[in-house]
């Protein structure tokens, strides 16, 4: 082979590979979230010049109130997209025992069982929402 052919030669196109849901995805699971911005000692906002009155102490339930919530909005939003039929179709793929689990999940089980399923499915979800990996259907072709 002489220094004017090369060993490779393209085909004219190209192919972008993305991750099957928007990066979006993973913040809107955030959105709304109250948690990190109460005091611990009365679940208040805890924002200088919010004009709420000064926390008192020994109220130390509002943090947990806020966190209970919180987890709660989130546990639902993963619930939605985990209904999403390319989600479904996704999680099938990658791993037919979480298949398997998702309706008890999704059915408002409770339990270590359950808190393995939705550990699970964020994991997933994170890979589906932000890296275009070339295995199963996590992402897509643009």
């Amino acid at each position: 082979m002489d220094s004017a052919q090369t060993a490779f030669t393209h085909g004219g196109f190209f192919v972008l590979r993305a991750p099957l849901l928007p990066f979006e995805t993973l913040l809107e699971l955030s959105r709304d979230l109250t948690a990190a911005s109460c005091d611990p000692r009365d679940g208040r906002s805890s924002k200088a010049g919010d004009g709420l009155p000064a926390p008192i102490p020994g109220e130390a339930d509002g943090l947990e109130k806020a966190l209970e919530t919180d987890r709660a909005r989130v546990r639902a939003r993963l619930r939605e997209l985990a209904l999403r039929p390319e989600v479904r179709e996704a999680l099938f793929v990658a791993s037919p025992d979480l298949d398997a689990s998702l309706p008890a999940w999704l059915e408002d089980e409770e339990g270590e069982r359950a808190a393995r399923v939705e550990r699970a499915v964020y994991r997933y979800l994170a890979r589906m929402a932000g890296r275009a990996t070339p295995f199963g259907l996590f992402a897509a072709c643009s």
